[in-house]
């Protein structure tokens, strides 16, 4: 393949030069909004990257994102439509967004509603810095509603103690450290 642009200009690369050049996998976003018919072109595109990984030897994790009126959707309906798309299309491993729906049980139910949807491992995302109680008990809710993990950034490194959070994080993901 020749440029990283040539598929389009949303590509950063292609999954043939991350092959290239030693990756063992891509991460591809696809934004899933079903008033938009930009959609089946996004879709299309994460068809021709799953391929493409395939061929390559190489993994893929896929964020797909429920989007409604311009933002990400996190109605549980949402999030599970999303993941089976992405799903049926072969996506090996999917991260999607926590279900918005309060903390609890009812959150472990929407992420166990998610992850049965699917036969892939599910990574939640983190989202943005709040209240390190908030956000560990929504890392607990995913971890007991049987999620894969949770892909973290601005909710660890924003907080005062990017440490400290960050070993109570791995403690709910793997339990405590011996």
């Amino acid at each position: 393949m020749g440029s990283a642009f040539e598929l389009d200009d949303r590509l950063v690369a292609t999954v043939e030069q991350a092959a290239a050049d030693g990756w063992t996998g891509v991460k591809h976003m696809t934004r899933v909004d079903l008033s938009d018919p930009l959609t089946a072109s996004a879709l299309e595109l994460l068809g021709h990257v799953l391929e493409r990984a395939r061929v390559s030897g190489i993994e893929a994790l896929i964020e797909v994102m429920p989007w409604r009126d311009g933002r990400m959707d996190r109605e549980p309906d949402r999030i599970v439509q999303a993941a089976v798309v992405a799903n049926d299309m072969g996506a090996p491993f999917l991260k999607v967004p926590v279900p918005d729906v309060p903390p609890g049980s009812p959150r472990v139910d929407a992420v166990a509603r998610v992850v049965a949807s699917v036969g892939v491992p599910v990574l939640f995302l983190g989202g943005p810095r709040r209240d390190g109680d908030e956000f560990l008990g929504e890392v607990g809710d995913v971890m007991a509603g049987g999620g894969a993990g949770m892909a973290v950034g601005r909710a660890l490194f924003e907080d005062p103690d990017p440490g400290g959070m960050a070993k109570k994080v791995a403690e709910i993901v793997h339990g405590p450290s011996p």
